[in-house]
């Protein structure tokens, strides 16, 4: 359910891909892709309340993504809550240089 979703989501079709994502994370309410590819839906939909909860969740689960806190700082961002969205973005930052620094040892 999760990769089909994600080609809907690729493909545009949002309201599928929902569907299915919300399905897969009824089945799997710790997986934190599936919070993620969620949490792009919302996005793409406007729907920034949605996005935050579901992206609030993944970094829950996967703490290490600097992918996730970006996004989740973009949540916040379209919410106006600009403090919680520079907190974000600045972990997101700080993530990707401790994961590039390892990469490179």
């Amino acid at each position: 359910m999760l990769n089909l979703g994600i080609v809907l989501l690729h493909q545009g079709q949002l309201a599928e891909a929902q569907s299915l994502l919300e399905t897969a994370e009824k089945l799997a309410p710790s997986d934190p892709q599936i919070r993620e590819q969620l949490g792009h839906v919302y996005l793409q939909q406007s729907n920034f309340t949605a996005a935050q909860v579901e992206l609030a969740r993944a970094c829950e689960l996967d703490p290490g993504k600097s992918a996730l806190h970006f996004l989740l700082g973009q949540a916040y961002k379209h919410l106006g809550q600009t403090k919680q969205a520079e907190s974000e973005f600045a972990i997101s930052a700080k993530l990707a240089q401790n994961n590039a620094s390892s990469s490179s040892r």
